[in-house]
């Protein structure tokens, strides 16, 4: 409860400002944060999970024959086909289990406007849940390293790579994990995403229609083959590095709308009393 004792002692926050609206936010992130962190369920699902992921490469080495760089990315991109279900589904109880919890109504009577909270709540979770999602990619570099590939290589390419293929899906992903429960059910959101994420995602589009190819989707398949060449033999659209950089911008776009819509919902059930 510390990080809640800290909104509750910036009396300041009320009267409005950068500075104290960051802060605001921090401490709700910090809070946040830590209380995601300890959660065993998080990192037993994701701990379990990335030890598959992992295995998977060790068996397929991803791109057989490929430069440090090629296998970089694709390891990077390999890891945003399943970990961002589990980080979706993980994240979808975080409204709710306040509310079951009552820490949303000591969180009511700290003076933080309720837009700082929202938006802490949303990178201090999103940043916890990532923390495991992080350790895999850390594990699977230093198994491409100890199987020879340039270490430079392999680092100086991680980096673009998850924050370009990874980062942006994620961002995406826990926008409306974090939002739609607001007005969904836990369990019936859960469901509906996972579908959403092997319908949208995963599906080829010459088996149904899909939105693999498009811009919309957050598996990085965008950034993946348009920015690092990922796949060029795999049937459809060739992307480009406009193509990426548009299928980012829609995609923080839309997790921004998806905080907004949740501010709006959140001001409204406040009014309602």
């Amino acid at each position: 409860m510390e990080s809640i004792a800290r909104l509750g002692a910036a009396p300041r926050i009320r009267t409005g400002g950068l500075l104290p609206a960051l802060t605001s936010v921090r401490a709700s992130a910090a809070y946040e944060f830590r209380m995601q962190a300890r959660r065993r369920s998080l990192w037993l699902v994701m701990g379990l999970l990335g030890a598959y992921m992992v295995y998977v490469l060790s068996e397929s080495h991803v791109a057989p024959g490929d430069t440090a760089a090629g296998q970089t990315a694709s390891w990077t991109w390999l890891l945003q086909v399943l970990m961002p279900i589990a980080f979706g589904v993980l994240l979808a109880d975080r409204f709710p289990r306040d509310r079951k919890l009552r820490v949303d109504e000591l969180l009511e009577t700290a003076p933080a406007p309720m837009e700082s909270r929202l938006l802490g709540k949303y990178l201090g979770s999103c940043a916890a849940t990532m923390l495991p999602i992080l350790a895999t990619f850390g594990i699977g570099l230093a198994y491409l390293i100890a199987s020879g590939e340039d270490p430079a290589a392999v680092v100086g390419t991680a980096i673009p790579a998850f924050l370009l293929i990874d980062l942006p899906g994620l961002l995406f992903v826990g926008a409306f994990s974090v939002c739609c429960p607001l007005v969904v059910p836990v369990a019936v959101y859960q469901f509906l995403f996972v579908g959403y994420w092997f319908w949208g995602n995963l599906m080829p589009p010459e088996i149904m229609p899909t939105l693999r190819d498009t811009w919309l989707a957050p598996i990085g398949w965008q950034a993946g083959r348009g920015i690092f060449n990922l796949f060029p033999d795999t049937p459809g659209p060739a992307a480009t590095a406009a193509d990426a950089a548009i299928s980012i911008s829609i995609l923080l776009l839309f997790a921004a709308a998806a905080l907004v819509a949740a501010w709006l919902v959140l001001r409204f059930e406040r009014a309602r009393g």
